[in-house]
């Protein structure tokens, strides 16, 4: 840590507006109370400010190597003792000598008369320096603290997001490669397509970090890139419909975050149903809001496969994570529909 007053400019020009004021006081003590010259009282009050400024300056060095928890309650004390007392000694010797060449008989044996106050007076500044002191490099250490505890959750987001995005895609892998592995033998073309279309999908996951945010544009061609596969997997069993304002295109949301969405629409809407199910997607802006609806319909005779939940759950820690907000993921399920809402702030 730099020395306080040393550290700038402009602390040093506070530094001595304060001495100055604190000499303007003394002066005004000397010349105005007791009724001393002009010059005596300039002089006195100067000389003795002036070198306890510089004392100041000094007592920093004695804080700074005389730590609580390094050196413990006692060395402490007997350090600032040692300290106080070498300080004041200086600060009243050296002041005493050059007042004597400046000032009169008077106001020297004045100043002589009254030792014991100036000594006081002296420790009263020594140990308000060593509590500012003390207190500058307590502020300085918790703000130091501070910004390491926020690059450890930096660090810490970052993993966590790297984390649940790496569990996202194997998911949605796994499934496609069962399928193509099925495709290679019922219909080579289609899987030739659909190996084309995976390439792209994956393509674009890798290319971005899991921290990162896109538009909603990209991400939306890259849902579309999804569908494609899945739409090879289960032809005319699976519709899609949108309905999207034209100002949300340029809007911001994470990475990969649309993609388990759609996944999860799939997963327990066309897997389960043996009729076709329609995904509607509707996405509008709303008071500095992204807001996305998807909704598909399911089978209610049929029994819902048991997941582990991983795409909605990591959906709801990644928007945690990022947002430091809660609820900006909410479901709600009708007779023969689920609909998934997504909130994305825009107004960082």
């Amino acid at each position: 840590m730099q020395h306080p007053v040393l550290k700038n400019t402009n602390s040093i020009i506070i530094y001595s507006i304060l001495w100055l004021v604190i000499g303007i006081v003394d002066f005004s003590f000397y010349f105005f109370s007791y009724h001393f010259s002009l010059q005596d009282s300039l002089v006195g009050s100067l000389t003795f400010g002036l070198l306890y400024g510089i004392m100041g300056i000094a007592i920093w060095y004695i804080v700074l190597y005389s730590y609580p928890e390094k050196i413990g309650l006692f060395n402490l004390l007997i350090n600032h003792l040692t300290g106080a007392a070498i300080i004041i000694f200086l600060w009243t010797i050296s002041g005493l000598m050059f007042i004597r060449l400046f000032v009169t008989e008077l106001y020297y044996n004045f100043i002589f008369g009254h030792l014991l106050w100036y000594i006081g007076t002296g420790f009263i500044f020594y140990f308000l320096f060593v509590l500012v002191y003390y207190l500058m490099i307590y502020n300085f250490n918790l703000k130091e603290k501070k910004k390491n505890e926020d690059r450890l959750m930096a660090i810490i987001k970052e993993a966590e997001l790297n984390l649940l995005k790496s569990q996202i895609n194997p998911h949605f892998l796994f499934n496609s490669l069962n399928s193509i592995s099925s495709l290679t033998i019922t219909n080579p073309a289609k899987a030739q397509e659909m190996i084309i279309k995976l390439s792209d999908f994956l393509r674009y996951s890798i290319s971005r970090n899991s921290n990162q945010k896109s538009s909603l544009k990209l991400e939306l061609e890259n849902i579309q890139r999804y569908l494609d596969i899945e739409k090879v997997r289960f032809g005319n069993k699976l519709n899609y419909q949108q309905e999207i304002e034209e100002i949300c295109y340029n809007k911001n949301l994470p990475v990969m975050i649309l993609q388990p969405l759609y996944e999860n629409a799939v997963k327990h809407g066309v897997y389960e149903s043996t009729e076709p199910i329609t995904l509607k997607v509707r996405i509008y802006f709303e008071k500095g809001e992204l807001i996305i609806s998807l909704i598909n319909n399911f089978d209610p005779e049929t029994i819902s496969r048991k997941g582990a939940g991983i795409g909605l759950r990591n959906i709801k820690e990644r928007l945690q994570l990022t947002y430091h907000r809660e609820g900006l993921l909410q479901f709600k399920r009708f007779e023969n529909t689920f609909e998934v809402k997504l909130v994305i702030p825009q107004n960082e």
